[in-house]
């Protein structure tokens, strides 16, 4: 289009040449298009053989000027065609510029601006391209370059934790109970992150964790038993070192949506009811329309089984699970399977009373003929109305255990059939992105199985946690969930938008027993009564049917309170300190005769249900 408008421009010149100049209005020097015209020429876009005439010492007319731009016209439509001239962005803004300013002076010439307004938009889509191919070109050489990512992160952590009533000088029963000495102790946990990119689509990642304790009883991270000061300061010492996170994750397998992965990850399904943690897995994932996915994954689960080997170690008991997610507007949905032969829970659910120590009648405990469990969680989570000012969380479970204990010729198998439910419901409200709090309300019925795998310090450091986690804090009862027992939860949240940097959680726990005698057939079979019935006249108090819930005792009531407060120090490190005090308000027995008729208060460390206060502070660091 140019290269016609040119030929025209030739032929208008001759026929215009007896065309008074003094017709058109003169150019001033000071107009705006000889100083872009010089930037043109500085740039090399214009240059004296092409625009001789701008070199003269005269005013120039409109017109006269507007035959020599279409004399560069020309030389910038041949330049830019073999490739021998780059024009920047500014510069064909300032030749638009002169084309609309000479539009008529160049229309009387018979040269439409549509040509170089074509060009023009040709050349700018060209530099957009080319910018997007060099972002994606830096991309890959970052790739190439950072072929294995390092980060990681460090954690320091202090703890004192004081048991409210150390009653080693008082007597129940007519015996002494010992109380446990003042804990003190300092943690540091340091974990190294490797990434790396195999190709587009094959990724791995491994982290190698190292953590050291001193001050208490290095065998747990509950802090309890303490032997601080016996070997002298800096004498108690306990450290390990492993690899917590190794997988592979493989994308668009067999279609462009879906993903698959093998080995150890922090995993958790829903809210946490289940599984959350650390847990080795093979898992397919698969994205669809309408916001669907589908996830079939195993778990490796290794323990000493119980199934036709009188409690002999056996391997791999392994967990399947099939999950179902969907997002709709604003709520998210999802169903999960479980299926797990042999989970051996007869033996493992209760932390106070293993059945393969006990031995009833002529029954062997922990000799079973079959062992399984199923398990069927559904939950969803999103905001209540048409804004986010008001949300939810729900989640409900459905366990069944069943197990059959070997028999011997004198007695009859012995059935354990349990069918119980677990259940957690929130409501959140937030307001001014400054106050958040949450009424949350969590529950574990004395027939449900409990979690597979559950990991209660998630908060402490920084990833997923449980709704058990801030109930778990400081103790060890609660590591598989709720147990005949349920929790009211308040939290309330503070972040001012005028000091960002602050944080402050406030949280009150009220727990509770759900039911004061316990008559499931696990309590029945704890209780000696392999036949499930209860004798007539039968104690029920202080017994397995009395105190079947998390602390094994009769009445376990408590309250805690928790207090958190968090400092940004810097862009990648935080300061944070904690506070918590757990006062069980219950009875750990109640009057009988057997006992003469005393009652024992909770928290004096009966079945180490002791109260007490756990002060904490760290210093959390990522790089």
């Amino acid at each position: 289009m140019l290269k016609r408008s040119f030929v025209v421009c030739l032929l208008m010149l001759v026929i215009t040449t007896s065309l008074s100049a003094a017709a058109f209005s003169r150019m001033p020097e000071n107009h705006w298009a000889w100083e872009s015209v010089q930037k043109l020429m500085d740039r090399g876009i214009f240059d004296q053989n092409n625009f001789k005439d701008f070199a003269g010492d005269r005013n120039m007319t409109r017109y006269e000027f507007a035959i020599t731009y279409s004399r560069f016209l020309a030389h910038v439509a041949e330049k830019m065609g073999d490739g021998s001239m780059l024009a920047t962005k500014d510069d064909l803004a300032a030749l638009d510029r002169l084309n609309q300013e000479f539009a008529s002076e160049l229309a009387l010439l018979g040269i439409r601006n549509d040509g170089l307004e074509n060009d023009m938009a040709t050349v700018q889509e060209d530099i957009s391209v080319l910018k997007s191919e060099m972002v994606d070109i830096n991309k890959a050489m970052v790739k190439q370059v950072e072929k294995v990512k390092l980060s990681g992160n460090w954690l320091t952590r202090a703890t004192w934790k004081t048991h409210k009533n150390d009653w080693a000088n008082n007597a129940y029963t007519g015996a002494a109970q010992q109380g446990n000495a003042n804990n003190h102790a300092m943690e540091t946990q340091m974990r190294f992150r490797f990434d790396a990119q195999i190709d587009e689509n094959i990724s791995m990642a491994a982290r190698f964790r190292m953590f050291w304790k001193s001050g208490d009883d290095v065998s747990t991270p509950y802090l309890r038993n303490a032997t601080w000061g016996l070997t002298g300061i800096g004498g108690n010492l306990g450290s390990d070192n492993y690899v917590d996170t190794a997988f592979l994750k493989i994308k668009k397998l067999f279609h462009a949506k879906d993903e698959m992965y093998f080995g150890r990850e922090w995993t958790w399904v829903g809210h946490g009811m289940l599984i959350n943690g650390f847990v080795d897995a093979i898992r397919y994932k698969r994205n669809f329309n309408n916001n669907i996915s589908l996830a079939a994954q195993y778990f490796p689960d290794r323990h000493a089984g119980s199934y036709k080997d009188n409690n002999a170690a056996v391997d791999f008991r392994g967990v399947w699970n099939l999950n179902m997610e969907k997002k709709c507007k604003d709520k998210n949905y999802y169903l999960a399977l479980y299926a797990q032969d042999e989970a051996d829970l007869a033996n493992d659910l209760n932390r106070n009373n293993r059945l393969a120590a006990m031995t009833l009648g002529n029954v062997v405990a922990g000799h079973q003929s079959s062992d399984n469990r199923r398990d069927v969680e559904f939950g969803a989570s999103g905001n209540i109305g048409r804004n986010d000012t008001w949300s939810f969380d729900a989640s409900l479970v459905y366990s069944d255990y069943q197990a059959d204990m070997v028999s011997t010729a004198v007695t009859p198998t012995i059935d354990i059939n349990r069918q119980g439910w677990q259940g957690m419901g929130a409501v959140n409200w937030k307001a001014n992105n400054e106050f958040k709090t949450r009424l949350q309300y969590a529950f574990g019925d004395d027939e449900n199985a409990g979690g597979y795998a559950l990991t209660n310090d998630g908060r402490y450091v920084y990833s997923h946690e449980t709704p058990y986690e801030d109930i778990a804090r400081g103790n060890s009862f609660f590591n598989r969930g709720l147990q005949n027992m349920g929790d009211l939860k308040l939290q309330v949240e503070y972040t001012p938008k005028s000091a960002p940097k602050h944080y402050l959680r406030l949280i009150g726990d009220w727990l509770t027993e759900l039911d004061d005698i316990s008559k499931n057939d696990l309590a029945h079979y704890r209780a000696g009564n392999i036949n499930g019935v209860i004798p007539v006249g039968a104690e029920l108090r202080n017994s397995a049917y009395d105190n079947f819930n998390n602390f094994g005792i009769a009445d376990p009531q408590a309250f805690m309170f928790q207090l958190e407060y968090r400092y940004q120090l810097a862009a990648n490190t935080k300061i944070r300190v904690g506070y918590v005090s757990f006062d069980l308000t219950g009875d750990a027995q109640k009057p009988t005769a057997a006992n003469g008729f005393t009652r024992i208060k909770a928290g004096r460390g009966l079945n180490n249900d002791y109260d007490y206060n756990l002060f904490w502070t760290e210093i959390y660091s990522v790089f």
